[in-house]
């Protein structure tokens, strides 16, 4: 098994997704590699640096492989591919090509693109032996660009953490000394700070706008935002002077510092949040729903089971979630970093299944 993906640090969604398929096929006695788009290489990990070339040899003719790419392949690689499928015929490594999506933007992110790539997109999407949708939101905007709906498959995203990933030790001191000084806490994360149509995608804006509200019953409340990667830091500047209008700003932790596990963050928290505008199948609510935390998310795309949404982009429907959470909230839980573990799904082996099939499609 060859995947194609990045690994964390940064800590987000679709790099700890990699790294937990990658210790699964591990702990199952599958033989995979994980080729790093983000450059790092760790051979006694079983991670190499992505380099088309490279990847491109280490599928040996005749040997079943499964590639497994996780982010639409690069100029080079597709033209590898291109090769492969016209010019030496489409199954001479008896090599099964699969791509997941780990969003609901598909349509608009394709769009974007200069037409040649688009129609290049197009091309790779409908040779691929499966494609994996994270919801069922990203399987008909797949279907848009031609996907086979044979060759479709909605898995989540979520693969269980090891539980030596979410010890309280794994919190930085100024985490654990700022959720110990608050009551209740709330956690969010978000990749970095970006926009879809000029609105903030995390809804880090709207959390701000929450924590305002919120004060007002709960002068201690406490919010802990994970931020993997900072960037437009002007905007970032804006939300933390509006903070400091709305006399929230020593009640809310911006944590942007390397972390050794941010889901120790929300295992630890009262409420996770996740007030994006758009999303896929966010790992970090499977993360926190694991772990008994309580969930208030967006409607913005379909909420796994037990997730209290409220309506998109309003505050005050917001605000409300979060109150009525906190009303139902067990009183033994609050910052109990030893909560059970709850019976979310590992859908690891649902990964794996797709292999199994994909490889016996090209014999």
């Amino acid at each position: 098994m060859e995947i194609v993906g990045t690994i964390p640090p940064p800590y987000g969604g679709v790099t700890i997704h990699c790294e937990r398929l990658l210790d699964h096929l591990t702990r199952a006695g599958i033989t995979a590699r994980l080729w790093d788009l983000g450059g790092r290489e760790d051979t006694k990990q079983r991670i190499h640096r992505y380099e088309p070339n490279e990847l491109r040899r280490a599928v040996k003719p005749g040997r079943p492989t499964v590639i497994h790419w996780h982010q639409i392949p690069d100029r080079r690689a597709m033209g590898h591919l291109f090769a492969d499928q016209w010019l030496m015929g489409s199954n001479r490594q008896r090599t099964a090509t699969i791509l997941s999506f780990h969003n609901s933007r598909i349509d608009t992110q394709v769009a974007a693109q200069p037409i040649w790539k688009q129609a290049a997109i197009r091309w790779f999407v409908r040779r691929c032996d499966a494609i994996i949708f994270d919801a069922q939101e990203g399987r008909d905007q797949g279907l848009a660009l031609g996907c086979s709906p044979q060759r479709c498959f909605v898995i989540p995203a979520f693969i269980p953490p090891p539980p030596e990933s979410v010890r309280p030790e794994c919190l930085p001191p100024r985490v654990r000394a700022f959720i110990d000084a608050h009551d209740p806490v709330l956690a969010a994360v978000g990749w970095t700070i970006d926009f879809v149509n000029g609105t903030d995608i995390y809804g880090i804006d709207l959390l701000v706008e929450a924590m305002g509200k919120l004060i007002q019953k709960h002068p201690s409340i406490g919010l802990v935002f994970r931020l993997a990667q900072p960037q437009q830091l002007e905007y970032f500047q804006r939300l933390k002077e509006r903070a400091e209008t709305l006399q929230v700003a020593r009640n809310i932790l911006w944590v942007t510092e390397p972390l050794e596990s941010a889901t120790a963050i929300w295992k630890a928290s009262d409420i996770f949040v996740r007030p994006t505008c758009t999303d896929g199948d966010a790992v970090s609510v499977g993360e926190a729903m694991h772990f008994g935390v309580p969930v208030v998310a967006s409607d913005a795309v379909k909420r796994p089971a037990g997730c209290r949404t409220f309506h998109n982009r309003d505050v005050r429907s917001l605000v409300d979630a979060i109150e009525e959470t906190l009303d139902d909230r067990a009183p033994s839980h609050h910052h109990d970093s030893s909560a059970p573990v709850g019976s979310m799904a590992n859908h690891a082996d649902e990964i794996i299944a797709v292999y199994a099939q994909a490889l016996a499609g090209i014999g």
